[in-house]
């Protein structure tokens, strides 16, 4: 490997910090640190505390072979992975070749086996972490058998050290938070029913597999320019997004379409339950859309009338019998209410949804059995 030109510590340290969002520039941060410490090769290596060995996790200087052997086999034989993790955090332990432990037969396999194997004449490594997750260590190696380092050769890293424990420190926790995001989007992608996310102007914001695959079709709902749209009541679902999207969001809403196919489109516009980005200085509030393509079949949905609107068991049961065709006298003896009682949980039924007519009400919860069967087309 060439010598790359020397850098300055505050170049090495801006890379470092740079990693923790884009871990593409770890190798080229390792880069700069082997041109400071005059070296040809850098290795970063995390291990988890809880099992043997380490592995090498961003290099330079080295191929993917040997890169390989190490992590599957020679990293139970580096003597500096029984020393240089539990030392202190800054302290450098140097290694000329295998001259520190000439006693120990498999640091004279690790030695002989693999650094001269690639002519490492030298290894110079330090602690930078250990926490009860982490372990990590970071080296550089010099090439050619006689080209060894000297024991103030650690003193080029002084002004780096402090903030690569930082930045190693953060890219672990980014890992960490990506761990969860990673999961719920495998889990979205295994739903079948399409998922899309919207800002309060519509502008899409995530979409699963099963929403990716309906908007190709290009058949009841689009993007375009970013935006979501749908052919057919594009106004009324826009408002519908525009107030779930908004900071004072109680509920959601239910709306048919016509999506050009035998199947009946249904769209359920929902607030989303919490805020994303508390306090990022750009946040919207967001609302989620779940389309449903299904036969018109009438099932229960008063437990959806609860959770949308708030409705109380009773209230949900008498906007279903209604929508269902029973007149006001027959819903209020089979219920064993009266008819005063009867009005007062219709008002608020009315009042809660929004809504101002038997007709709309009926509309409404016709979508949600639609949204709710399970017969397809």
């Amino acid at each position: 490997m060439d010598k790359s030109p020397r850098v300055s510590p505050d170049q090495v340290i801006s890379t470092f910090y740079d990693a923790t969002l884009n871990p593409a520039l770890w190798q080229f941060g390792l880069n700069q640190f082997a041109s400071l410490m005059d070296s040809q090769g850098s290795i970063l290596m995390l291990a988890d505390p809880s099992r043997a060995g380490a592995e090498i996790a961003f290099n330079v200087g080295y191929s993917e072979e040997v890169v390989s052997a190490y992590n599957e086999y020679y990293n139970t034989l580096d003597p500096l992975v029984g020393v240089v993790p539990y030392s202190e955090v800054g302290c450098w332990t140097a290694d000329a070749n295998g001259k520190a432990w000439p006693d120990q037969n498999n640091a004279r396999e690790y030695h002989n086996d693999l650094l001269r194997k690639h002519d490492i004449g030298g290894i110079l490594a330090s602690l930078v972490v250990r926490e009860d997750r982490l372990v990590a260590t970071i080296s550089v190696q010099r090439f050619g058998l006689q080209n060894s380092y000297r024991d103030d050769d650690h003193l080029a890293a002084r002004e780096v050290m402090p903030h690569l424990q930082r930045a190693i420190k953060l890219y672990f926790r980014m890992q960490e938070l990506q761990i969860p995001a990673g999961i719920a989007q495998a889990a979205l992608d295994h739903v079948t029913a399409p998922m899309l996310v919207v800002d309060g102007s519509c502008n899409l914001r995530f979409a699963n597999r099963a929403a990716e695959r309906l908007l190709s079709r290009q058949c009841g709902v689009v993007v375009r320019f970013g935006r979501f749209s749908t052919r057919s009541r594009a106004l009324e679902v826009q408002q519908a997004i525009a107030q779930a999207a908004s900071a004072t969001a109680s509920r959601g809403s239910a709306h048919s379409l016509d999506s050009g196919s035998n199947a009946a489109m249904h769209l359920l516009v929902l607030p989303m339950p919490l805020k994303l980005a508390a306090s990022h200085f750009n946040e919207r509030p967001m609302a989620l859309i779940v389309i449903h393509e299904t036969c018109r079949s009438y099932t229960s949905v008063e437990s959806s009338l609860r959770s949308l609107y708030h409705l109380t068991a009773m209230e949900a049961r008498i906007a279903c019998m209604l929508a269902d065709g029973l007149s006001t006298q027959e819903i209020a003896d089979e219920q064993s209410i009266s008819i005063l009682t009867l009005r007062t949980h219709l008002k608020s039924v009315f009042s809660k949804t929004g809504l101002r007519r038997q007709a709309a009400l009926t509309q409404m919860i016709t979508t949600l059995a639609s949204i709710h069967s399970s017969s397809e087309c």
